[in-house]
């Protein structure tokens, strides 16, 4: 069974304060912008803790192989091309040796001739990471549970 999660478009997204980037601030964007997943239900320290990896993970540049693989049927120039990516931790997970194992779903931020420049589209695709107890990162695997890699998605969305 084919299963595709389709986030809220980014246009609310920006309203909402999330992603809002000004390529004319910043000529360089991040590599990708991570947030806590809005669809959870968290107490406060809680929250506190999943936006403290987020932000950590947002300052990682590293793009594991497996990620512009699983989304390759979608970077079709000039239709549809990925210019960046979004995360949203999912969960994070204490280390016996202090830090965190964090999961985070990401899905590609598009240009399409089709919908525009904003156009958002996600599949069931996953990474996790370590951040260890003095803040550095490092990526332990990608998650395709639904062997959706290079596939087309059911639906893509613009803003």
């Amino acid at each position: 069974m084919r299963k595709l999660r389709l986030f809220v478009p980014i246009g609310i997204l920006c309203f909402a304060g999330l992603f809002v980037h000004s390529r004319a601030q910043s000529p360089a964007p991040p590599a990708w912008m991570v947030e806590v997943d809005f669809t959870l239900v968290l107490d406060d320290a809680t929250t506190a803790l999943y936006q403290q990896c987020a932000n950590t993970l947002g300052g990682y540049t590293g793009i594991p192989a497996a990620r512009p693989d699983f989304y390759s049927a979608v970077d079709q120039p000039p239709d549809y091309v990925i210019n960046g990516w979004l995360g949203f931790v999912t969960d994070v997970q204490p280390l016996p040796t202090g830090g965190y194992t964090v999961t985070v779903r990401v899905c590609p931020q598009l240009s399409s001739t089709e919908y525009g420049p904003v156009t958002v589209v996600s599949g069931d695709y996953s990474e996790r990471y370590t951040i260890d107890a003095n803040n550095h990162v490092q990526y332990l695997e990608s998650l395709d549970p639904e062997g959706m890699s290079g596939q087309v998605p059911d639906s893509i969305e613009g803003a």
